[in-house]
């Protein structure tokens, strides 16, 4: 049943024989959401209704009969990062559940990832001109958000306790497979914003944390950035670091201790890869030779002797994965992205490829 008119789904409601307070509780929950711009849930069956994905199917993952997630591996820096992607199904109500509640819901000003207008370049921006740096990051970050604190998370904004659990269990995923209990799934639509969600407490905590200490925070995901106009001292840095893992133990986080990082006056500064020690930001040398030697070899090998080298798995891939860089560099240092991606246009186009 769909709540249209108040009145009609009262008496659609009385005619089924369900009591009146019942109904106009519903009511008032749904009226308190669409007050915030959030689509009403009232449970399972209306997921189901929503998204028009078979309840049994649903029913099955929230009992964790069913695992709906295909597993595989993307490289990184070091190593490869586990994806877990939903199947077309789940993915569809993952969708929904971002697009008619997550999204509407404010994020943590200091956060600069996941969320419309959020950017690697605006977090390093807030950061330009320090003297000392101190950078955080934390251990397994949605591996250590669980289904019991996005449920917490969604009965805060109002959801009643039977939406709330079906959200939470059809956006997590079970740590083993004896072990029911879920958490985000990297690969899920809805792990970046319940990972902003759930962490909107702590960043309120470490941005009064900056505050008082005459420094600048700012989140990208995992990593946690402080700053300062002056020298911190090294009883600074490590009273900070005490207080920033109270934090985080507190609210079932760990950091990364082999990444955290104190960056005095005299040193390079780098957020997020962004060199943010001068008056402009400036990409990395590294950053810079990985395009030009990408270009490079372009050039001198070819295109599919190029992929090989560099363990691609397609041209077009390949090729993406460039212009991705290229952009990035366009945002951080317009002339040096814009030289660069002129040169890769005009070699591609001469092979009778084109890109947009």
């Amino acid at each position: 049943m769909t709540i249209n008119s108040t009145h009609s789904y009262i008496a659609t409601g009385l005619s089924k024989n369900i009591d009146l307070t019942f109904l106009e509780n519903i009511i008032s929950e749904s009226n308190s959401q669409r007050f915030n711009n959030r689509t009403y849930i009232h449970g399972l069956n209306h997921i189901s209704h929503l998204t028009g994905v078979d309840y049994f199917f649903l029913h099955d993952i929230m009992t964790r009969k069913e695992n709906p997630y295909k597993i595989f591996f993307i490289r990184k820096n070091l190593g490869n990062r586990e994806i877990k992607e939903p199947n077309q199904r789940l993915k569809l109500v993952q969708r929904t559940i971002n697009q008619q509640v997550l999204s509407k819901i404010p994020v943590h000003w200091r956060c600069f990832s996941y969320h419309k207008g959020a950017s690697i370049v605006k977090c390093a921006s807030e950061h330009l001109g320090a003297k000392s740096l101190v950078k955080f990051d934390i251990s397994d970050f949605f591996g250590n958000i669980n289904e019991l604190l996005v449920y917490k998370s969604l009965i805060k904004l109002k959801y009643s306790g039977s939406s709330s659990y079906a959200m939470a269990r059809l956006c997590t995923h079970p740590n083993s497979e004896n072990d029911n209990f879920g958490v985000l799934p990297q690969g899920a639509p809805t792990s970046p914003s319940l990972s902003n969600l759930v962490f909107f407490d702590v960043d309120c905590k470490l941005q009064r944390l900056a505050h008082k200490n005459n420094l600048i925070y700012s989140r990208y995901a995992d990593d946690i950035t402080f700053s300062s106009f002056n020298d911190l001292s090294r009883q600074e840095f490590l009273d900070l670091k005490l207080s920033v893992v109270k934090i985080l133990k507190y609210h079932n986080f760990e950091l990364n201790r082999d990444k955290i990082k104190f960056i005095s006056s005299s040193t390079p500064k780098f957020v997020l890869g962004i060199n943010v020690g001068g008056e402009t930001l400036k990409l990395s040398k590294r950053y810079k030779n990985d395009i030009d030697c990408h270009i490079y070899g372009l050039k001198k090998y070819g295109l599919v002797e190029h992929m090989r080298h560099r363990k691609f798995t397609s041209v077009f891939g390949m090729i993406q994965e460039l212009f991705g860089k290229i952009n990035h560099a366009k945002n951080v240092e317009e002339s040096f992205g814009l030289s660069r991606e002129s040169e890769l246009r005009n070699f591609i186009q001469t092979k009778g490829l084109f890109f947009n």
